[in-house]
């Protein structure tokens, strides 16, 4: 897992994948869930303009993971420490490792928190090659 990490790391930094983009898809995952809408559609509509329509189900995934973890719905501007819910989750597609340092996921059970960060890398790798 520790090269696997420095790898997704290393490859979502060169991503064409901009943080305004993740910004904006939990946005829209977010409005279709509480709308009791399907969010792949949606994400489907903000992602095939510039390419990466494919990265739909992936950041479904990892949101609905990400939410197991954290408890809750990730929100844009819900504090969990210093960082906001769109940050954290940007930071933990750069470095999944940290899901073991986070409060929540900490109590989290093992098999869950390791799942999360196995969607994390997954969708960095994902990201790097879209």
């Amino acid at each position: 897992m520790r090269v696997a990490a420095s790898v997704t790391a290393d490859r979502l930094a060169a991503s064409s994948i901009a943080a305004e983009t993740i910004v904006r898809a939990v946005a829209v995952w977010r409005a279709a869930r509480a709308a009791d809408r399907p969010v792949l559609p949606p994400l489907h509509a903000l992602l095939a303009p510039i390419g990466h329509d494919m990265l739909a189900p992936v950041i479904d995934s990892v949101l609905r993971l990400g939410e197991q973890c954290l408890g809750r719905t990730p929100c844009r501007d819900c504090p969990f420490g210093s960082q906001t819910d769109v940050e954290l989750l940007i930071d933990l597609l750069r470095d999944p490792r940290r899901v073991a340092t986070l409060p929540r996921c900490a109590q989290a059970a093992p098999k869950a928190k390791a799942v999360f960060a196995g969607a994390l890398a997954s969708a960095g790798v994902m990201m790097a090659m879209a």
